[in-house]
């Protein structure tokens, strides 16, 4: 049997950006029993792939890892995969790692931020201060608010922060079973029912086949006329011209959008105009290399050892 310590995997880095790609490497430098390359183009890695073990990538061609002879898995750098499950070519029988149950703390600091924002209107303030006006108000609390979380996995801590803050905490999900600082689980037969409670409703699925547009108009009309999106999962999972429609006519009282069906979102997309949508760019889960790097590590172990791989993705499910 071959020693597990003088094992040597063959670990290819892909990331669009060159300097990223640079800093993967630099962690990753000094582990024993690893050959890096790196690429940061699609000819750079189809040159690398006939020879490699493990592909640690973000947004990768799919299409090349048909040229991987020796690949044992492929270790992402993000949460969602439904790029690749859907790219042409992709291989589903290569075990496929996300970064699953990773974004957790960064996801809970940005939907605070943005109820924060909301509650204590620091749009006005800025307004105010630029406008040099003195001119004080109530601002709303987070204190009995009702927040919704459609999609657990990644929003587990910002339940727990949020209930610590008296917030009243909902879930919705696949499976309704109880969860540890939500008040009530709600199930895909009583979506309606979880829709028409919310103050926010945070949109955190993975985008699958059951989930790609499934939040329109008809669902917004359920909602309370005050209530708001804070979208930080896929774009495709709302209908954008329906939710274009929903908070020109203030059907729902505004949306928070980190993610959209095209990104970079064209100039040219209505959103921008709104004065009741806040506009980020896919930042509320941004990978932090030396978290990513951890990860790999722990699933190369995992691999050596026969063990499950960590945020294994189910191809038919899509996550």
């Amino acid at each position: 049997m071959m020693d597990l310590e003088v094992m040597t995997s063959r670990i290819v880095i892909f990331h669009p950006d060159p300097r990223t790609a640079a800093k993967y490497e630099e962690l990753l430098k000094g582990q024993p029993g690893l050959t890096l390359g790196t690429a940061h183009t699609e000819r750079e890695l189809a040159e690398r792939l006939p020879q490699a073990d493990v592909v640690f990538g973000w947004r990768f061609p799919a299409h090349t890892l048909g040229g991987a002879r020796h690949l044992r898995f492929v270790q992402v750098m993000s949460a969602g995969v439904d790029d690749l499950l859907r790219a042409p070519g992709f291989d589903r029988t290569i075990p496929l790692a996300c970064a699953r149950g990773t974004y957790g703390p960064l996801m809970t600091e940005y939907v605070l931020a943005m109820l924060l924002a909301v509650e204590k209107e620091v749009r006005r303030l800025f307004r105010q201060q630029e406008e040099r006006i003195w001119k004080s108000f109530r601002p709303g609390y987070l204190r009995g608010k009702v927040l919704g979380l459609a999609g657990l996995g990644s929003t587990l801590q910002l339940a727990r922060v949020a209930d610590a803050l008296g917030m009243v905490v909902l879930g919705y999900r696949r499976q309704p079973e109880p969860v540890a600082g939500v008040r009530e689980v709600y199930g895909p037969d009583r979506f309606i029912p979880f829709l028409r409670e919310l103050d926010y409703l945070v949109l955190a699925l993975p985008l699958t086949p059951e989930t790609e547009g499934f939040l329109g108009l008809p669902e917004f009309r359920q909602m309370k006329p005050s209530a708001w999106l804070i979208n930080i999962g896929r774009g495709r999972i709302v209908r954008e011209p329906e939710l274009v429609e929903a908070l020109s006519t203030r059907v729902i009282r505004g949306a928070i959008l980190d993610v959209f069906a095209e990104e970079p979102l064209p100039a040219s997309s209505p959103l921008w105009a709104l004065d009741n949508a806040v506009i980020t760019p896919h930042l509320a889960a941004a990978s932090i290399p030396e978290t990513m790097v951890a990860l790999l590590l722990e699933n190369l172990d995992n691999w050596r050892a026969g063990r499950p791989l960590k945020g294994l993705v189910d191809p038919d499910r899509g996550y």
